[in-house]
């Protein structure tokens, strides 16, 4: 290389601190490990076709290696990296979009993927070392992994105005009340509802309000995709149970609909609402956080802003669904 530079074997040989013959003996090395000649010295030097050949490769070589030096330096100064990220699917629809944007302009260099999945199976694939982060909801403890509290989501009854007249014999004052203040669990009993699925966290909080309201609606549908449960209330289809990171998609839909009836009310469940909490947590392999009050701190940069970006919006979401709901609190 530095002989094409310079043009002259001797002043390759000045800029490179070594003798003429050295060089020369480097060159003819070349010439006979390709079998080729890579220089013609006559009228002037100038590369051979094969010499070109070489150059271009050893262009590409250098240029791999200073993306490989770049790219080690990018993680000694933790701004690239990857993050495989568990979490439920509804969940990472409405989540991530909200600061992937912004996250990715100042982590350019980061690979993101999301596996979806309930937190039962998500936390095995952590322990396996498939996950560097995991969105758990109401996870087990477990003392092999790291956890940091994220927000707490409440569970509502959600059902269009025109759903609850039909379905439930309700006026619209008697809505209106419930909005104000919660739904009956007779109400609820008289309607039929979507369910996430049985192994899901959410499902099985819900059932436990059955068991303590006494009460047993008719189950039109089991599904995990919790915007499936949206779509159907919105064809008041059935009423659903949805948490309070969800149900700022049901905020936005409210925002398209002019009719009353045809919008979709977000209730309250008449029993202690600390009964009904989910904990979201940020689970990750154990030794991960660093103890004091800045557990991220052991973390690379990429992932410390991802997780208090992600916590961020889950607690922006749980301060949009207090103001938009009637009387200002979950």
């Amino acid at each position: 290389m530095q002989v094409v530079k310079e043009g002259s074997f001797t002043k390759a040989a000045a800029a490179a601190y070594m003798s003429q013959q050295a060089v020369s003996e480097h060159i003819r090395n070349l010439e006979e490990r390709y079998g080729v000649r890579l220089f013609t010295r006559k009228p002037r030097l100038a590369l051979t076709e094969e010499g070109e050949i070489l150059r271009q490769a050893l262009l590409q070589i250098s240029n791999k290696e200073q993306d490989v030096k770049l790219r080690f330096e990018q993680l000694s100064k933790g701004v690239a990296g990857n993050i495989n990220l568990g979490i439920n699917s509804s969940r990472s629809s409405w989540l991530i979009p909200c600061f992937y944007t912004a996250y990715r302009r100042k982590f350019p260099h980061v690979s993101l993927s999301i596996y979806s999945d309930d937190t039962v199976r998500l936390t095995e694939q952590l322990r396996h070392g498939d996950l560097d982060i995991m969105f758990g909801v109401n996870a087990a403890f477990d003392q092999s992994l790291d956890y940091l509290h994220l927000t707490d989501d409440s569970i509502y009854f959600v059902a269009s105005r025109l759903f609850l007249k039909k379905r439930a014999g309700a006026s619209d004052a008697d809505i209106d009340a419930w909005t104000e203040g919660c739904v009956p669990a007779a109400v609820i009993e008289r309607v039929p509802v979507s369910m996430n699925t049985v192994q899901s966290t959410l499902a099985k909080v819900v059932s436990h309000f059955f068991d303590e309201a006494h009460i047993a609606p008719e189950l039109a549908l089991r599904t995990s995709n919790l915007n499936t449960h949206i779509n159907l209330c919105a064809s008041h289809q059935v009423g659903a149970f949805l948490p309070t990171g969800i149900i700022p998609a049901v905020i936005e839909r409210a925002k398209t609909i002019t009719s009353s009836d045809e919008r979709l009310c977000v209730l309250r469940l008449p029993t202690d609402q600390a009964q009904l909490k989910l904990r979201i947590d940020c689970v990750l392999p154990g030794g991960s956080l660093a103890g004091g009050d800045d557990p991220l701190s052991a973390l690379p940069a990429f992932k410390s802003t991802f997780i208090t970006m992600l916590r961020q919006t889950c607690q922006s979401y749980t301060r949009l669904v207090d103001r938009w709901l009637p009387g200002g609190r979950a």
